[in-house]
């Protein structure tokens, strides 16, 4: 079975048609569930099941800023002739560096 975002609504088919009804019924009533806080999806057990596999925090920018930074102050017109390579190693070298102190 693949291992999909929706492959919960697979599992339980094979067994017996009351579980696939089931499911079927969750994935139609989540949507107007009233509640807009996370754990309401833990009333519905198949969808908390996708929910806690497919689940992914978003990250945050400052980390990609100060990356930008870093490579901003690198890429000056002196340099512009550096090959992908050097440059991406150069920046890599220069955040762990600054990471550091």
């Amino acid at each position: 079975m693949d291992d999909g975002l929706f492959s919960f609504m697979h599992e339980s088919t094979s067994g017996s048609s009351s579980i696939s009804v089931k499911i079927r019924e969750e994935v139609d009533l989540y949507p107007s569930c009233p509640s807009v806080d996370t754990s309401a999806v833990f009333a519905f057990p198949h969808i908390a099941t996708a929910f806690r596999r497919y689940d992914a925090k978003l990250p945050s920018n400052a980390a990609v800023e100060r990356l930008f930074s870093v490579a901003g102050q690198i890429l000056i017109p002196r340099r512009c002739k550096m090959s992908g390579t050097v440059f991406e190693q150069t920046v890599f070298l220069c955040y762990k560096l600054k990471e550091q102190e």
